[in-house]
């Protein structure tokens, strides 16, 4: 770019340096200028320039206008001799890596004693540039301030490490950084107070950006293996160890200098990646949104191939980037972290002689060191030899000597690094890098391989870390080869928040955590944590998590394809055939107990039929025993994919759900394959059970009353204590219109709410809109009305957005309005329609994207008596309510229904009859469909009137 440069230059000064008029002069040529450089560095850009060659290109043309502006401010003030001070460019400005739409930092630095002159000169320098359509930010600050400043914040500290000159007094800059030599970077406890500083630093950002690179919506300067990661590692470099530049401190025996190579290549990518992004939306963005990412990827020059998208193979090739540069600062720091309380040897930037001598205590400090970590044996640190291969290093596994040949000695590693229950060292992690990037060896071609890899799957609770390691190194690839295809691999939709590989690990990280009981558990987790210890065999089901999306690198319907690629896998690693069946299994069903515990009436006896049906394979599977410890594995395998898929999927709900489903089939199995004695009809054993509790309150002809009012549904789903309840709300519906009962249900983090009346069109569209225009969201609702008209309607509620039970200090209100709604006092529709607003307000302010459009689909043979509607739609405020005023404006009775949330997206389900009881007949179930579709797209309609809202 060097010809281009020269252009730039000419460009400069005829159109910037040649002006000598006005403050709009100074502007307009200003704006033209930026203008016109602008589109040559987007050109030079889209013809395939380097991220590093473009951001060095920005900071020198914002060097001409700056420099420009500040010469002619100063001769209206006095000269530059009057300012007596200097100007510093600071941040990715002062490294010179400024991004085509980054904000540019200007610290304007004094002696101590500012003249008269310099204010009035940075307030027209200022305002220059931002008239201009520069994005400017500034601090003005004596070198006495800068320095304090430096001391206390490391945000200061590292950003004035950066600081470049632009423009005024030499010696001004000469003595700031002479100050922060000697007060900050050679002070030792100060120096070490930036590390600690820097350290806590990298910790909290990497918690606040999810703890890693594979997140979905990846921000590409301050996540996890972002820019931001490579300019830790060179603060550390510099004011830690005094080298001066990343570069030369790998040379120094810190790591391989191919190592650097890709992490340096890595850092230019995403350079590139965030100069597209800043071209192509015209301003500063730096989180790589679904929306963003296939505008950018067309414009990086990706297209469809291979059965992916544009925009998959990019992230792709982002994550794998990211990924190498995390690995890459992460090995580095983490010397540099045991460092800190110890000698650092660092560089002397002032003095040459010291300059040498530190250089050779920093190469002897490297080499001692890696000594000690080689010869174990004479190692004073040495705990023990846990086998003649390995020993134990200050907690942390290295090898006795030089790697071995071949590779299998790298599986024995994981082995012995899980058995002993330790990180390997850094040196190991590089050994076994280089083996296999050198092509060395495979540890993946032996049956002694693959039965060493099964072993690592037997230890519960130890098994994700050892995968988690194996797959940042490079080896589970090696091993499961289809792995690779899922490797980096984003899912564009609004469920998943990390890559499948990353989803996958999360997975088995949360079926580890299972094995560590603690009491801090949820019921749930500690009902979980019970059926993990009383799996026999955990090998089929760690397998199982491992392969269950592994069919999602092949294209679309990866369940089918999933069960392909876990027979061949199972087969090859040499596992007998009942555990092969095992894996293929459960990768074959893994979506099936979330689908129908969150999705399905679970007390219909058709419905547990059915899935016992899958559980069994049509009756295949007869031995109780197998059975039992199938429906466990798969119970297990669910819990751990909806908590790999991101935070706030998995809810004490949906885990009360699970459990529901789980403690149902468990009895329906051993009912029907170990053949119970006990043939009672149930409403026999529940009418004896209930009179018993109730002889003294209701006489047995009043239950056996109630009991023949309801469906047979009533009667296989409510516990005597539930139909004990409902009883005594019904005795006093003579005293008052509605009976309401609240309980706080905290083993499930919700509400349950119970509303007992008199039948009436449109009573379950009421309570709805009353419960949403008071903000609660409704998970789950059984609706049942007696023969002779009583309404008994039991709603479970947590507040919107918040995984929380609605509190008894709000019971009131809802209650006086829920009473007004069913007595017609109250227009629900306006008070939905209020609330409505209050909310897409907010929402506004977080999301502009246009809602999906939503898909519904009726369903007659799902069950026994009803016709089950599935509404997957946009998340929107009131959307329950909508659907249940249109179905009831044609006469459709919801007798059940299942309200599930993922992220932006509602999964609603609702169970109904027409007027007469029976299922819809087929050729209304069009018209429903479509009335329902018209009532959720019309939640999204600009317009709020009230025939909009259904």
């Amino acid at each position: 770019m060097l010809e281009t440069w020269e252009k730039v230059l000419a460009h400069a000064s005829w159109r910037l340096w040649a002006c000598d008029g006005a403050r709009s002069e100074m502007v307009a040529r200003i704006r033209k200028f930026l203008q016109i450089e602008t589109r040559r560095g987007l050109k030079h850009h889209r013809e395939g320039a380097r991220g590093h060659e473009i951001v060095r290109w920005r900071s020198a043309v914002i060097d001409l206008v700056i420099r420009c502006v500040l010469e002619w401010a100063s001769a209206r003030v006095g000269g530059e001799r009057a300012f007596r001070g200097a100007v510093l460019a600071l941040g990715g400005y002062g490294r010179g890596e400024l991004a085509p739409c980054s904000d540019v930092d200007l610290l304007f630095v004094h002696e101590g004693r500012a003249s008269g002159a310099f204010q009035p000169f940075i307030e027209m320098t200022l305002h220059v540039l931002w008239d201009g359509g520069l994005v400017v930010g500034h601090s003005v600050r004596s070198v006495d301030e800068s320095v304090e400043l430096a001391r206390q914040d490391v945000r200061v500290c590292t950003s004035l490490w950066e600081a470049r000159r632009l423009w005024g007094e030499a010696w001004v800059v000469h003595r700031l950084r002479r100050r922060l030599e000697a007060d900050v970077f050679e002070d030792v406890r100060q120096r070490r107070r930036v590390l600690e500083a820097l350290r806590e630093a990298w910790d909290a950002r990497r918690t606040r950006m999810g703890g890693t690179a594979l997140v979905q919506e990846p921000n590409v300067k301050e996540g996890v293996g972002g820019l931001r990661d490579w300019h830790v590692v060179g603060w550390v470099a510099r004011i830690g160890y005094g080298a001066p530049s990343v570069r030369a401190w790998c040379a120094e025996g810190m790591t391989s200098g191919a190592a650097y190579e890709l992490a340096h290549a890595a850092y230019d990518f995403l350079l590139r990646v965030r100069n597209e992004m800043h071209f192509t939306m015209g301003r500063r963005v730096d989180q790589l949104t679904l929306d963003v990412q296939p505008v950018v990827a067309e414009q990086l020059g990706y297209r469809d191939a291979r059965g992916m998208c544009a925009s998959e193979r990019f992230m792709r090739d982002y994550y794998r980037h990211a990924h190498e540069l995390h690995q890459f600062s992460e090995g580095l720091l983490e010397r540099a972290w045991t460092d800190i309380h110890g000698p650092v040897a660092r560089w002397d930037r002032v003095e040459r002689r010291e300059a040498s001598r530190a250089q050779a205590s920093l190469a002897a400090w490297f080499s001692r060191r890696r000594s000690r970590a080689r010869v174990a044996t004479f190692s004073p640190d040495l705990s023990h030899a846990p086998e003649p291969l390995f020993a134990i290093v200050r907690g942390h596994l290295v090898l006795r000597g030089d790697p071995p040949p071949g590779a299998l000695w790298i599986l024995h590693a994981f082995a012995v690094a899980q058995r002993e229950q330790i990180p390997l060292s850094d040196e190991l992690k590089w050994d076994i890098r280089r083996r296999l990037l050198d092509g060395a060896g495979d540890p993946s071609r032996s049956p002694e391989a693959y039965r060493l890899f099964l072993r690592l799957l037997e230890p519960r609770g130890r098994v994700a870390s050892t995968l988690r390691q194996m797959h940042e190194l490079g080896v589970l690839v090696r091993v499961v080869p289809e792995f690779g295809r899922i490797t980096f691999l984003v899912q564009h939709d609004s469920y998943h928040a990390f890559t499948i590989d990353e989803h996958t690990l999360r997975a088995l990280e949360a079926l580890d955590r299972l094995a560590r009981r603690g009491a801090a558990w949820d019921p749930e987790e500690r009902r979980l944590s019970e059926l993990f210890e009383s799996v026999r065999e955990v090998v089929p089901l760690y397998l199982g998590v491992l392969l269950h999306d592994i069919g999602k690198g092949q294209g679309s319907g990866h369940v089918p394809r999933g069960v392909r690629i876990a027979a061949r896998v199972s087969r090859r690693l040499g596992m007998d055939e009942r555990a092969r069946q095992e894996v293929v299994f459960l990768v074959a069903h893994h979506l099936l107990m979330s689908h129908v515990s969150q999705r399905r009436d679970v007390t219909e006896e058709s419905v547990l039929a059915e899935f016992i049906a899958r559980i069994t394979e049509g009756g295949r599977v007869t031995d109780l025993d197998q059975a039992m410890e199938r429906l466990k594995r798969l119970t297990l395998l669910t819990y751990a994919d909806m908590k790999g898929v991101g935070p706030g999927v998995w809810t004490r709900w949906k885990g009360a759900m699970l459990l529901e489903l789980y403690e149902r089939a468990s009895e329906y199995l051993q009912r029907r394959l170990a053949r119970s004695t006990d043939d009672a009809p149930w409403g026999e054993r529940a009418l004896e059970q209930i009179a018993r509790e109730l002889a003294t309150e209701f006489p047995t002809e009043e239950v056996i009353h109630h009991l023949a009012q309801l469906p047979e549904r009533y009667r296989r789903a409510a516990t005597p204590e539930r139909i004990a309840e409902h009883l005594r709300l019904i005795a006093r519906l003579s005293e008052r219109p509605v009976v309401i009962r609240w309980r706080l249900c905290p083993e499930r983090s919700c509400t349950e709410l119970s509303v007992c009346t008199f039948d009436q069109r449109g009573l379950f569209a009421r309570v709805a809109g009353t419960l949403t225009a008071h903000g609660a969201n409704i998970l789950s609702a059984d609706v049942y009305t007696r023969r002779d008209g009583i309404v008994i309607d039991t709603f479970w509620l947590t507040e919107v957005g918040v995984e929380q039970p609605i509190g008894p200090e709000r019971w009131p209100r809802i209650e006086r309005d829920l009473e007004a709604a069913v007595c017609g006092r109250l227009d629900v529709a306006a008070a939905v329609r209020m609330w409505r607003l209050r909310a897409r307000r907010n929402r506004s302010k977080t999301s502009s994207r246009a809602p999906l459009p939503p898909i519904v689909r009726c369903d007659a043979e799902a069950s026994a008596h009803c016709t089950v509607i599935e509404v997957k739609a946009e998340d929107m405020p009131g959307l329950a309510y909508a659907v249940a005023h249109a179905l009831e404006a044609l006469g459709v009775n919801i007798a059940f229904a299942k309200i599930a949330t993922e992220k932006n997206l509602a999964f609603d389900v609702f169970y109904v009859t027409d007027a007469t009881g029976r299922k819809l007949a087929p050729a209304r179930v069009p018209l429903v469909e479509r009335a329902i579709a018209d009532a959720v797209r019309a939640l999204s309609a600009p317009s709020l009137q009230p025939e909009s809202a259904v």
